[in-house]
């Protein structure tokens, strides 16, 4: 890290983000303990890495606070590969096909 002048602390935290988004990628229910555990901070942070990650961007999640519980409805992808580039592709005909079909319904006659 000294050899490239990278601060370890701030790359420390980047691992941890992207940790973070590994195990809402592999799980939409996480446990604040697994996360805990995962990250290697105390269940009193959890929280806040939580916060961090969707701050940035990185996820789409709500927090239960009495069940300690993760419930992630989005997350960043870590990769972005042929696959990525496929599910993308077929969003969006999907989209653009749904888009046809509402201005076809509501295009009026003889226009």
């Amino acid at each position: 890290m000294k050899a490239h002048d990278l601060p370890v602390e701030a790359c420390g935290d980047k691992m941890r983000l992207l940790t973070l988004v590994s195990l809402a990628h592999a799980s939409k229910e996480l446990s604040y303990t697994s996360v805990a555990e995962a990250l290697r901070v105390d269940l009193a942070e959890v929280e806040d890495w939580v916060m961090n990650a969707i701050g940035n961007g990185l996820i789409t999640a709500k927090m239960d606070q009495v069940h300690e519980v993760i419930a992630v409805s989005m997350c960043a992808e870590r990769d972005f590969g042929h696959k990525q580039w496929e599910r993308l592709h077929t969003s969006l005909v999907e989209w653009r096909d749904s888009i046809k079909q509402l201005l076809e319904a509501t295009a009026m006659p003889g226009m």
